[in-house]
């Protein structure tokens, strides 16, 4: 994996995203809010990277690398927990629950979804986060996963 961690310091991070397809040919692998307070994970070859807007300093960051390109992907944020579960990567759906850690900027594998899934819906409460549903490499899958968020812990990397 390339790492690619551009420093972009802009306060329209709709316009950042723009530059980046238009320039490099980016892809635009996950993208959530609206306008310019968005955060965008986006992919240039093999490296995958995320682009925020800072409403709070009005300046564009990168907050972390994923251990490669990986699109579709549930998140959810619980008990002081940010995870990212499953997702789509070149080589199809992973089971890997991911730990974002926003303070050090890093990654962590912190576990495994009973099967590799992808595109699935994710509620946060309490302690938990629900997975329902999603993709799997053969189908639809129809299965609701429980995550007990207060147990995950950055146990190895995950690149």
């Amino acid at each position: 994996m390339t790492g690619i961690q551009p420093e972009l310091w802009i306060d329209r991070a709709a316009a950042a995203v723009a530059f980046y397809e238009s320039a490099f040919g980016a892809r635009v692998l996950h993208q959530v809010g609206e306008g310019d307070e968005i955060v965008a994970q986006l992919a240039i070859g093999d490296a995958a990277f995320w682009v925020s807007f800072d409403p709070a300093t009005g300046v564009t960051t990168v907050t972390g690398l994923l251990p490669g390109p990986r699109a579709d992907l549930a998140a959810a944020a619980a008990g002081g927990r940010q995870v990212l579960l499953g997702g789509s990567t070149p080589h199809g759906p992973t089971a890997e629950i991911l730990r974002f850690d926003p303070a050090r900027q890093a990654i962590t594998l912190a576990g495994r979804l009973p099967a590799p899934s992808t595109d699935g819906a994710v509620a946060a409460v309490g302690d938990n986060g629900y997975l329902v549903g999603g993709l799997s490499a053969t189908g639809p899958l129809d299965q609701i996963v429980v995550i007990t968020l207060r147990l995950i812990s950055p146990a190895r990397s995950a690149g």
